[in-house]
């Protein structure tokens, strides 16, 4: 279901797995508004059906215990995500080249997948390929990132292979907070 934001309207689609069932309300991952699901634009069927579906499985994950595994040859830049994403409280795991990018997304199914395009051994396209491919893992949100985007080409291919979404290396510490927030759904 998407959401709009009551205070700055940002729009954004909601994973009803990670509600609240006591108060079904959400942060807005732009601007940090706490609101309830009614007040975004969601019909109150909307708003009974994501209880429902809460109360009967498991779900409804706290954000502590969302995992996200940051793919990158560069320990430096894998350390630097780390550093930016630490103050949200994550299960933070890194894969240093494509083939131990596998490896760990089989064994631990990430919630979220930060990618470098640009990796060895199997690049970050082969890996959102693959990971695309295998219904068993459609949940995991892949995120491709690269430091030699030029074009929006980059970006074009990383979503037609399966990526969800596309981001430049370039960012700013509280850009790519954003961005992972919006992503796991807070």
């Amino acid at each position: 279901m998407i959401a709009q934001c009551p205070q700055c309207r940002t729009q954004y689609k909601v994973d009803d797995r990670n509600l609240s069932q006591e108060n079904l309300q959400l942060e807005c991952p732009t601007c940090s508004q706490v609101f309830k699901m009614a007040d975004a634009g969601i019909s109150r069927e909307e708003v009974e059906h994501a209880a429902a579906i809460y109360s009967k499985c498991s779900a409804g994950v706290p954000a502590a215990t969302k995992t996200v595994l940051v793919v990158d040859d560069s320990r430096f830049f894998r350390e630097m995500i780390f550093d930016i994403l630490q103050p949200l409280h994550l299960n933070l795991l890194a894969a240093s080249d494509g083939v131990e990018a596998l490896e760990e997304i089989k064994r631990r199914e990430p919630d979220l997948v930060l990618l470098d395009l640009n990796l060895p051994k199997k690049n970050g396209f082969e890996i959102i390929r693959e990971i695309r491919s295998a219904p068993a893992f459609e949940d995991i949100c892949l995120l491709a990132m690269s430091g030699v985007y030029h074009k929006e080409v980059d970006a074009a291919e990383a979503k037609k292979a399966g990526a969800n979404d596309f981001i430049k290396k370039s960012f700013r510490p509280e850009e790519l907070q954003k961005f992972v927030k919006m992503w796991l759904i807070w």
